[in-house]
Parts: structure tokens; sequence; C-alpha cells
């Protein structure tokens, strides 16, 4: 019996460091002698395949057939003397219209098929079609085998810089009691993403009673439409829904003391897996956004209560989660039969 799988140098693919999938497809037979043998009909044949599905509609997103070059070496198109047969490939990661490839979004074990609106999922196939050779079949037409494996990938994308972040810096409008603040905030939600907040008057004044609330919110807005080619995206309102992904907020009660000693809050999402900002392709559209609110009350000059509120709102990206590999799957076959073995969004640009 005959047998092909692929060997990929990476099954995890970073999109953001890698310009094409490589590897290598080895052919063997279980058993061989030397009254026994096979040769290749023609060169073998990978396929890389890309499918997108939205709720129950689903998308090509990329169907590119590579065949190996053999041609500098006709001697590869027969099997070595132990029945085995390696031969490297490469294939460009692009897809069929140019533009680049989505990462891979696979539905969780513990999801529910349904629950999710976009799945996307990329496969690699090999077929190699062959002849046996017997010494008794010389002179007989021998029929072709075709042998074919198929093996799941993982296409991701890590953050550019998951450490980078945004200053932005003013002053309230309030003319009674008029503050001054600094707002770092981050650009990708990491594990060690702080939002750090410095606030003092603009002209000091003694105050007895000062509080600022600080409210930080993460949101995701989702377009869903046919294409983006003409522009023309037929979407959903881009309203935030009705309970953000991550909620913190927190009583200064000396918010002055913070342009000193600056204050910081953990930005630290629920333990479930989101969906990643770079998930976005040409019919589907993810946006993540950071709101944060700053609510200032104290007593003024006249002794009456003022307070005044704040609103900043950022974009920022939500990584790709951690990845699991996927195992080989390997398809087998004999003469007869294969047999498979194994919105629109307001924020400050400071």
């Amino acid at each position: 019996m005959t047998f092909i799988s692929i060997h990929l140098d990476h099954e995890n693919i970073d999109l953001a460091h890698t310009r094409a999938i490589s590897g290598a497809i080895e052919i063997t037979q279980s058993s061989i002698s030397a009254h026994h043998g096979w040769c290749l009909d023609r060169p073998p044949m990978i396929r890389l395949k890309g499918e997108e599905r939205i709720h129950d509609t689903s998308f090509n997103l990329v169907d590119k057939e590579h065949i190996i070059d053999m041609s500098n070496d006709p001697r590869l198109l027969r099997c070595n003397s132990d029945g085995r047969l390696v031969l490297r490939f490469s294939i460009p990661l692009k897809s069929h219209n140019g533009h680049r490839l989505p990462i891979s979004y696979p539905t969780h074990d513990h999801e529910d098929p349904g629950s999710s609106i976009v799945h996307i999922q990329y496969s690699i196939t090999a077929v190699a079609t062959l002849r046996l050779q017997t010494p008794s079949s010389q002179n007989m037409v021998q029929p072709h085998v075709q042998v074919r494996a198929h093996q799941p990938i993982i296409l991701y994308r890590t953050a550019s810089s998951p450490l980078r972040s945004k200053l932005c810096w003013g002053t309230s409008r309030s003319g009674l009691r008029c503050w001054q603040y600094e707002l770092e905030v981050p650009q990708v939600l990491h594990p060690l993403a702080l939002v750090t907040l410095r606030l003092r008057h603009k002209h000091p004044k003694p105050s007895s009673m000062e509080t600022c609330l600080v409210g930080c919110h993460v949101f995701e807005t989702v377009q869903i439409g046919t294409s983006t080619d003409d522009r023309s995206m037929v979407s959903q309102p881009p309203s935030p829904p009705p309970e953000p992904l991550m909620s913190s907020t927190e009583l200064l009660e000396d918010p002055a003391d913070t342009w000193d000693r600056p204050w910081s809050m953990a930005m630290q999402l629920k333990d479930e897996p989101f969906a990643p900002t770079s998930l976005s392709t040409e019919r589907f559209c993810l946006r993540h956004w950071l709101k944060i609110e700053l609510t200032l009350a104290g007593k003024c000059c006249d002794q009456a209560y003022h307070s005044e509120r704040l609103q900043f709102e950022f974009p920022i990206e939500i990584p790709q989660s951690p990845l699991l590999a996927l195992r080989t799957v390997s398809d087998n076959a004999s003469h007869d039969s294969l047999m498979s073995a194994h919105s629109s969004t307001k924020y400050l640009d400071c």
C-alpha cells in the first residue's frame, strides 16, 4: 500500500512575518522489494484552500494549486530504494484577488457552531498520481493510483508593537474648576496593558472635597456586508453591544495627587475567547475601541458643589489568543479506493 503525508515547516503561520507556506510531501510504500516499485505519473500537486463562513453563507478566500517543479531532476519521478520520495514545496500567501489573507478563526470546542458570526479555516491538500511497476508488467498498461493527504493549518498575525501607547493631554472646559490632564492609553490590549492618568488644577485652589470617578470600558463593533469592492457595504448599525467586553471603575479621593504619583489601571479581559481585531475580512469588519470617562467633582470657591464629565474614545487592538496546533490528517489510497488515515468611532489622535 502507498501512503502520502504532508510535513509543514510551521503548522501555525504568522502572516506578519511569513510570505509563503513551505514544507515537504513524503510518498512511501509500506512494502517494497527488488521486484516491485512505483513511479510518479506526473509531478504532485499542492492545493491551498481557505474558506470564510458568515452565518450560513460560505465564500472562498483562496483556492490555489501549486505544481511541484521537478523538471531539473527527472530522476525524482522514481522512488528511492527504500520506497520513499520526499519533495519540497513553497506556496506564496496571497488571496485570489490580491488582498492579504485574513487570520484563521475556527470554532472553539466548547462553542455552539451557530453562536459565532464568522468562521475562517484553511487547509493544505497534496495529490500524487502513481503507476506501480513490476517485472511482469513491463509490457502491460498499469492502472493509475491516486494518493491524497489533507492537513488543516492556522494563520495568525502578531501585533506589530504590543507595548506601544498613545499619550493625550489637555484641559477641562469648565471655568470654575479647570483641570489639566495627561492620559496614556495602550493601543494593544496585552496582559501588561495599563491606563495611566495624571490630574492637577490649572489654577490650584484648596478644596476640602474633591473626587474623580474613573471608568474604563472596551467595546466591539461589527459590520457585515457582501463586498467592499464598490465601497457600498450594507451593514448592521455600528452601535456598541449592551454590555462592554471589559468594564472597570475606581474612585480617586485626591485626584490632584496623581500629578506627582500617576494613577494606573490594569486592562484585563474576562477569561473567555474574544475575536481578535485582525479578524476583519472583505465582508466582515471588526473594530474594538476603549472608552474612558472621568467624572470630576468638588466644591468651588463659592462652596457650591460642582461636577464635570470628560469622555475619551480610542481605537484599540485585541490580539489573537494563543493558538492550538492542529494534528495532521492524512489520506491513504489503494488501487480501488481512497481511505482517510490520518460605525463610526471618534477618538483623539495626539
